[in-house]
């Protein structure tokens, strides 16, 4: 049987077994860091990178949050849906900014690759409330048991390509940050 576990990290640090919001990161390192810092535990997502940014600037006390930006760097143990699904269907990196990048929706994907799109009535709802709703925990549910099928209509050679694209981009800005600065320091010393 699938299954799919939502983890509410908003209720997580307000429950009151927590006595220092310090505890709660603690916790929640033992529970999560385990598994998101392996790399030989695959884990999939959908603008991996935005979300890692979310979740550090959200819980900066959880250091296996803060760590996850430099493992996604390498991304070994990460596949991200969106840069499969622009790599499998011949486009960009699946992100927005630069000529001929195909931008690709969950819902896209699932219609492209699964055949169905895929319902996101509840994406617009209120999420700040509390306790969440049946829908919007079916919906976050979905959003993430649908990203192993999506993966496994893609296949590894599409994660390793996408791997090797944001690799490729990764180095091409540093290169560009380095020469940027080169000139920059050059114009100072009158060169």
């Amino acid at each position: 049987s699938e299954r799919a576990v939502v983890v509410d990290l908003t209720l997580w640090f307000r429950n009151p077994m927590w006595p220092h919001r310090d505890h709660a990161a603690q916790a929640l390192d033992m529970l999560l860091g385990p598994l998101l810092l392996r790399s030989d535990v695959l884990k999939l997502g959908f603008q991996f990178s935005q979300d890692v940014a979310m979740l550090r600037r959200s819980f900066p006390s959880v250091s296996s949050f803060q760590a996850l930006s430099h493992l996604l760097l390498d991304a070994r143990g990460f596949a991200d849906i969106q840069d499969m699904a622009a790599v499998a269907v011949g486009g960009g990196g699946g992100r927005g900014g630069g000529k001929g990048e195909n931008i690709i929706g969950l819902s896209r994907a699932c219609e492209l690759f699964l055949g169905a799109k895929l319902r996101k009535d509840a994406q617009t709802s209120h999420w700040g409330v509390r306790p969440l709703t049946e829908e919007q925990l079916r919906y976050a549910a979905t959003d993430a048991a649908v990203l192993v099928h999506l993966y496994q209509r893609m296949g590894a050679g599409a994660a390793e390509k996408a791997r090797e694209r944001r690799l490729a981009e990764a180095a091409r800005k540093r290169s560009t940050g380095c020469a940027l600065g080169r000139a920059k320091r050059g114009r100072r010393r009158g060169g």
